[in-house]
C-alpha cells in the first residue's frame, strides 16, 4: 500500500488527504492545528499534531519511509519551504510543495522540490481548457502541454472502419482509447420531483474488440498530440 503524508490540512490539503484515503493510500495528515487534526482524524489512517519544519519530530512520527510527502500549507510560504527541506533532510524520497506563483516556484526548485503545484493556478487553466474545448477528458501537462484526451464524435474519414484499423495505421498520429456508451435510463420511481433534480448518469467508456466498427455520430475518446486532436475535432 502507498504511504503519503499531506501536511497542512486547509482546503487543498484535506481534500487531498481524504481523496488519496479513498483511493487506498495510507495517509498521514498533518497539521499544526489540533482542530484541524481533529476533523480529519477519522477521514485517514493516521492525523497528528506536528511541526513539520522540526526535523526531529518528523523522524519521531517514522515519516521517513513515506512514497511521498505534500506540503500543502497555502498561507506561511516560510513554512512550505522549511517543512519540505525537513522532509528531504529526514529521507522523504519525493517531496511534493505547494507554491502560489511564480516567484515562489523558482525558490522551491531551488530549494529540491520533487515537484511544484500551484493548485488554484492549476485549476483555473484546467477550466479554460474545458470551457473552450468542451470534449476534453484530459489534458497531460501544463498550459503547454502537446498531449490531449478528448471525447469525440468519429471523425468523417473514419466511419466504416474498425478500430484496429485506425489504431495500427502508421499515418495515424492518434489513438482510440475507448468507445462511448449511453447508460440505460433510469428505471422510474414514482417520485417526479427527485427524478427531474436528479444527475444523469454518467456514460460508460468501453474498450473496443479489434473489428468494432467506426459508425456515424458514434462517440470515441481518442488521445495524441495536441495540434492532431484538434484538427480531427474541429
Amino acid at each position: 500500500m502507498s504511504r503519503f503524508a499531506v501536511i497542512g490540512l486547509g482546503r487543498f490539503g484535506l481534500t487531498l488527504a481524504k481523496d488519496l484515503q479513498r483511493q487506498g493510500a495510507d495517509v498521514v495528515a498533518i497539521d499544526i492545528d489540533e482542530q484541524l487534526v481533529e476533523s480529519v482524524k477519522d477521514k485517514v489512517a493516521v492525523a497528528l499534531k506536528l511541526d513539520a519544519t522540526d526535523e526531529a519530530a518528523l523522524e519521531e512520527a517514522g515519516l521517513q519511509g513515506l512514497d511521498a510527502a505534500v506540503v500543502a500549507i497555502g498561507d506561511k510560504f516560510e513554512a512550505v519551504q522549511l517543512a519540505m527541506i525537513a522532509l528531504k533532510t529526514v529521507g522523504v524520497k519525493h517531496v511534493v510543495a505547494r507554491s502560489n506563483g511564480e516567484v515562489q516556484d523558482k525558490i522551491l526548485w531551488r530549494l529540491g522540490a520533487d515537484e511544484v503545484v500551484n493548485p488554484e493556478n492549476e485549476a483555473a487553466i484546467g477550466l479554460a481548457a474545458r470551457l473552450m474545448r468542451p470534449g476534453l477528458l484530459e489534458q497531460l501537462g501544463d498550459q503547454r502541454s502537446e498531449v490531449f484526451m478528448v471525447q469525440t464524435t468519429v471523425p468523417k474519414k473514419w466511419v466504416g472502419r474498425t478500430f484496429s484499423d485506425v489504431t495500427l495505421d502508421p499515418d495515424h498520429e492518434v489513438t482510440i482509447v475507448a468507445f462511448v456508451e449511453e447508460p440505460a435510463a433510469p428505471e422510474p420511481s414514482g417520485n417526479e420531483a427527485v427524478e427531474d433534480a436528479a444527475a444523469p448518469p454518467p456514460p460508460r467508456y468501453v474498450v473496443p474488440a479489434p473489428d468494432a466498427p467506426l459508425r456515424e455520430g458514434a462517440e470515441i475518446v481518442i488521445f495524441g498530440p495536441r495540434a492532431v486532436v484538434e484538427k480531427l475535432t474541429k
